[in-house]
């Protein structure tokens, strides 16, 4: 539905690093080994950081927004059986990436589910 306010700004929300990330890669005391992970592409750090946030302020109201990922679209276009939207999908990322893609929704852990079969959501 189209929203009848003006946006006033938007902004990211910073998220920290989850917990085992933040071990793992602050172990030298340096920041120098976080860089990485935050330099990466999108395609790549989806697996490692949560999709990006970010608050917008309106004269309606303040609403934050999360940003759907790509593995989350290829996903849902191959839920949907649509061979068109797949390779229209797979077109706008090189051979390797969309391999990662896949590889990455074949073995990623399972989404809990609702008693009615539907995806639950992140709180």
């Amino acid at each position: 539905a189209p929203c009848k306010g003006e946006v006033i700004g938007l902004a990211p929300l910073a998220d920290a690093m989850p917990r085992p990330l933040h071990l793992l890669f602050s172990m030298n005391r340096s920041n120098d080994l976080i860089l990485p992970v935050f330099s990466l592409g999108e395609t790549a750090k989806q697996q490692l950081l949560p999709p990006p946030r970010f608050m917008l302020v309106s004269t309606i109201g303040a609403h934050v927004l999360k940003k759907i990922q790509p593995l989350d679209i290829l996903q849902e276009r191959l839920v949907a059986g649509d061979a068109s939207m797949i390779q229209d999908f797979a077109l706008q990322y090189t051979a390797e990436q969309t391999c990662a893609l896949c590889f990455q929704l074949l073995t990623q852990v399972p989404k809990p589910l609702d008693a009615s079969g539907v995806t639950l959501t992140d709180p």
